[in-house]
């Protein structure tokens, strides 16, 4: 496989110096020499929970939402969409470096949460609708600043869908999250892959690990375990008070809406509260190896 023509040099040679001396895959020797990859690895739970459990597991983060080139010990932040990163992760999966692979693409732009009405010329409180079912890639009518955000969000996309799909046709373990009622779901690249390999999705609240909102998520799995887990499920949750009560957690369920007050930097809840707790990023782990 060639390389692009604006590989970056100084970029990739960091980040394969660093994945060498954090997995010591690329080393000469006897030993396990692949290791597994998590795309939009946020603060790296997932990725930590397979190191935990004995597998080596490398985590990369947007480089746009983060000022630090490594975030802690397994997490790395590169720019995803630059053509190097891709043609090196597609090189590493042909090569077969990467025992399987995964994705929570950020659900900003997806979210049904951005449902603001346009107006023109004034100021609204919270963020306008970008995508539709109809339009999964992005409104037509966009405004200069949310297409930009859109764009973003779909090189992102377009990455680690590639990857997936390269990764699954081999029949290597692959994941990818999102919010069970976002719009990335609506892609019709999604239903293509379901023809790849063992597919199979779960359908669950995230209450069901210990998190204090309810949080329904959708995950799409290429050649994993069908794991027996009770916490696998949608909550049964109760009506109670205008919101409503968990009977795994014994408590009524956190609303995510609204600007994140006790953030730095602001932001919104939703993105607050977007990593994934211990318990779930373990389950998840479980499902892979």
């Amino acid at each position: 496989m060639k390389p692009p023509r604006n590989l970056n040099l100084l970029d990739c040679e960091r980040f394969v110096a660093w994945t060498i001396a954090f997995t010591g895959c690329f080393l000469d020797g006897t030993g396990e020499r692949s290791f597994y990859l998590e795309l939009c690895a946020g603060v790296g739970n997932f990725s930590a929970s397979m190191c935990k459990l004995g597998r080596k597991c490398i985590g990369v983060e947007l480089l746009t939402n983060t000022a630090k080139d490594v975030i802690n010990d397994c997490v790395a932040a590169v720019d995803i969409t630059a053509g190097w990163f891709e043609w090196l992760v597609l090189d590493w999966i042909k090569r077969g470096l990467i025992a399987g692979i995964g994705a929570g693409v950020p659900c900003a732009t997806f979210s049904r949460a951005r449902r603001a009405p346009r107006r023109r010329g004034k100021k609204v409180g919270f963020p306008v609708a970008v995508r539709s079912n109809m339009y999964p890639w992005g409104l037509p009518d966009c405004s200069e600043r949310d297409q930009k955000l859109v764009d973003v969000s779909n090189a992102v996309v377009k990455v680690c869908l590639r990857s997936i799909d390269a990764a699954a046709a081999l029949m290597l373990p692959c994941w990818i999250e999102n919010p069970l009622p976002s719009i990335l779901w609506y892609i019709e690249e999604f239903e293509l892959m379901k023809e790849l390999g063992t597919f199979f999705q779960k359908r669950f609240a995230q209450c069901q690990f210990g998190t204090a909102a309810m949080k329904p998520t959708m995950l799409h799995l290429w050649n994993t375990k069908q794991t027996i887990d009770e916490r696998w499920q949608l909550c049964r949750y109760k009506r109670c008070g205008g919101g409503s009560f968990c009977p795994v957690n014994n408590r009524k369920h956190v609303v995510l809406t609204g600007p994140c007050k006790a953030c730095d930097g602001g932001g919104w809840k939703t993105s607050a509260a977007s990593a994934y707790n211990p318990p779930l990023a373990e389950a998840m782990a479980k499902l892979v190896i």
